[in-house]
């Protein structure tokens, strides 16, 4: 990676926004009647979903609405679309339909199994669902959350004379490295509606910090590690493919996902959040910041975790996910806030700062 002090100084000297980037959203989320799936259709005046430039789509179940942003120089320009996609959606309910606002799916009758089987509108996508049914069953697959796709600008790419997909797998590496950071701070699927119903979540006694995030939710069997090269990782991914462990780059659900073309990754897509009920539009927007503070954060240099473990990382993130572990400030020391950093990313600034406070107190 080339220097990045002369980096971001040479941005600030030539005019360049040393910040600038691309951000936008997918946020899974479930219509219900009275806490119940809908089975009403999808809407049509949300679009089509075979349109790859909709904003609308559904997921695995026709009750899962799929929300897709378009990409934003900004945050403030992304709520503000989120906000009125959400809105969009809410006038084209049903009456007595409202949104779900749970990353863990609502409570399920034999009836409600019994539509989710035999209702699936999308035959372009049946193949693959059958697949999943048949290796996870139902249940698994209906948890929802939040996909935070980010991208450094183009126009600051072009003066990075390093590789640009190994300075994104750094960035997801890092990303990683802080995953517990962000189960701690954003994780919000602590209850299991469906108990004993999916089998790869156990019963349990005690209530988690997220479910989702944990070593029994949204993930794969076996986890591929992201340690090494972007290569390194490639090759393991492929492997799982080749050998039938996976239906293809699609059922790998680890933390961070890398979106290329022609061998260069153009965005990252990050699946660590839960929708959080106490927002209206069900996305904290600190998430957002933070994924956006370790990415720059990188780029210049602020944030290497040199030869740690980045595998037991994963496994205290899981520890954090299932109240196991609890934080403390070394975990914490490698978030280092420059000036300009403050001022940029000063919400989660705050938050740290806060959180900091709290443990060394």
């Amino acid at each position: 990676m080339v220097d990045g002090n002369t980096m971001f100084d040479f941005f600030k000297e030539n005019g360049f926004d040393p910040f600038s980037f691309n951000i936008a959203l997918e946020i899974e989320e479930h219509r219900v009647v009275n806490g119940q799936l809908s089975q009403y259709p999808f809407p049509e005046n949300l679009g089509n979903r075979q349109n790859p430039n909709t904003s609308f789509t559904t997921d695995f179940t026709e009750s899962m609405i799929e929300i897709i942003t378009r990409a934003h120089s900004n945050n403030f320009n992304l709520e503000k679309e989120l906000n009125q996609l959400q809105l969009e959606l809410k006038y084209q309910l049903q009456p007595g339909e409202s949104i779900w606002t749970n990353s863990m799916p609502p409570t399920l009758n034999l009836e409600d199994e019994k539509w989710v089987l035999t209702h699936f509108d999308r035959p372009w996508k049946q193949k693959y669902r059958d697949y999943l049914i048949e290796k996870y069953g139902i249940y698994h697959h209906m948890m929802s959350g939040i996909h935070i796709n980010f991208s450094f600008n183009d126009d600051l790419l072009v003066h990075f004379n390093g590789d640009i997909n190994a300075l994104y797998f750094q960035v997801a590496q890092n990303l990683i490295h802080l995953r517990y950071l962000f189960v701690y701070l954003f994780g919000n699927s602590n209850v299991d509606f469906n108990p004993g119903k999916d089998s790869r979540i156990p019963i349990f006694k005690n209530t988690m910090k997220s479910i989702r995030a944990s070593r029994y939710g949204f993930r794969n069997d076996t986890d591929i590690s992201y340690s090494g090269t972007y290569q390194d990782f490639k090759g393991r991914l492929q492997s799982e493919i080749s050998n039938g462990y996976l239906y293809d780059a699609a059922e790998f659900y680890g933390p961070v996902r890398f979106k290329e073309t022609n061998d260069r990754i153009h965005y990252i897509e990050v699946r660590i959040s839960d929708l959080v009920p106490q927002k209206d539009n069900l996305v904290d927007f600190s998430a957002l910041e933070l994924v956006e503070y370790i990415a720059f954060a990188t780029l210049y240099g602020l944030l290497d975790f040199g030869q740690r473990d980045i595998d037991a990382d994963i496994e205290l993130s899981y520890q954090v996910a299932e109240k196991k572990a609890n934080l403390n400030s070394e975990m914490l020391s490698k978030l280092v806030f420059p000036d300009e950093f403050k001022e940029r990313f000063f919400n989660i600034y705050q938050v740290i700062t806060n959180l900091k406070n709290q443990l060394v107190l």
